[in-house]
Order: structure tokens, then sequence, then C-alpha cells
């Protein structure tokens, strides 16, 4: 959904933001866990590769699935994978560390989600809670503080909004007016590393003005 065209994707807007200077890299595969990404690291992080400048963690809203489903990781665990994820990234190309951002699951709207269940003929007797959701972003922010990593608290930031329910598509996934709200605290959190400020990094080519120049 961070790549998402039609809703504006928070990913697009990076991607914009450092457009002909860094390339981002969407490693974000639907519906997995925690559980489930920890033993792929290796594989979205290769030695061989270039170390990336930052990388953004987003995990929780799946995590926090009901216990009848396949994709809940108890929240205890979660912690866990969450921080040997954040390690694992902080430790993999030690002579160029990444920035590691963590992202907290953004808030759940209850009554949308179920809505929306039922119209994807999914079974609706024990779903995602709001309540729950929230156990899980306080420990992403606890992970954060622990593992001394920049942190951006989305479910806080969207309760602070009093149409926060306007910044989701179905009760889960962000609309276009939540992926600007998502964009817009990240951004916050990068601005804060003058390294990544746009204006600090190069062009990874010469601009076509100086091209024109040497004509």
């Amino acid at each position: 959904y961070s790549f998402n065209a039609e809703l504006s994707g928070w990913g697009l807007k990076l991607c914009y933001r450092y457009v002909g200077k860094v390339d981002i890299l969407n490693r974000g595969y639907s519906g997995y866990n925690t559980r489930w990404a920890l033993p792929i690291c290796e594989k979205v992080f290769p030695l061989d590769a270039k170390p990336p400048k930052f990388v953004t963690i987003f995990f929780g809203a799946n995590d926090s699935s009901p216990p009848s489903s396949g994709q809940y990781v108890p929240l205890e665990e979660y912690e866990k994978n969450l921080k040997e994820i954040v390690t694992f990234v902080q430790k993999r190309y030690t002579n160029d560390p990444p920035v590691v951002i963590l992202i907290s699951p953004p808030l759940l709207d209850q009554e949308a989600h179920i809505n929306d269940c039922k119209k994807k003929g999914y079974p609706t007797e024990e779903t995602r809670t709001e309540e729950n959701t929230k156990k899980y972003a306080e420990v992403a922010r606890k992970v954060s503080q622990e593992c001394n990593v920049p942190f951006v608290p989305l479910a806080t930031i969207m309760s602070n909004k009093g149409d926060w329910k306007d910044l989701l598509c179905d009760g889960l996934h962000f609309s276009a007016a939540g992926n600007k709200c998502a964009y817009k605290a990240i951004s916050r959190v990068l601005s804060r590393v003058p390294a990544l400020l746009p204006d600090n990094i190069k062009h990874d080519l010469p601009h076509w003005s100086v091209l024109a120049d040497k004509e």
C-alpha cells in the first residue's frame, strides 16, 4: 500500500523527495508479520549490495491480528522479533551503517475493518481490535528507545486528529489522506538527520544544465 499510486502511497512520495539522488526500494511483503520477516533479513539486505542510507521498519498491523488468524504473533514475540530485525539492520553494514527508522502500526477503525471483511467474505467472529493494535504500537515505541533509533508514532499522530478515521480506506490501510499524513511524519524524522536532507545528497548523474554548458 505504501507504493499504491491510486492512494498516493507514502513510499512513492519518498521516491519523489529523493528523485535523482536515492533509489527508494520497496521491501514490504503483503501480509507479512515479524515472524516471517526475520528469517528473510539476509535476503532483503544482501552484503554484496550498496549499503542503504536509511531503512524504515514498519510492522505490527499483521502481528496484532486475532489469535485465530494465521498472521497473529503474540505481543512478547513481536517485541523480540522487532528488536532482532532492528539490530540486524544496525549491524549488517558495519562500515557504513544506515539510519534505521522504526514506525508504529497505525490506529485501526474496527467498525470499518469488520465491514470490509464482510464485503470480502472473510470471517468476522474474531477480528483485529483498536485496543490491541495500540498495545503493539506502544511496544514499537519501547523497542525504538531500547535500540536508540528514530521513531514515528503513527498511532499517536493519528489519535491527535479528530478525523483520524478518514486516514484509512478500509479501517486498516491508509487512504490518500493517510498516506499524506504518514509521509509528513516520516519526512519530519528524516529531516532531523542532516545527511538525509535531499539538499545534502548529490545527484547520481550531472544535472542537464551542466551537460548543456559543456556543449
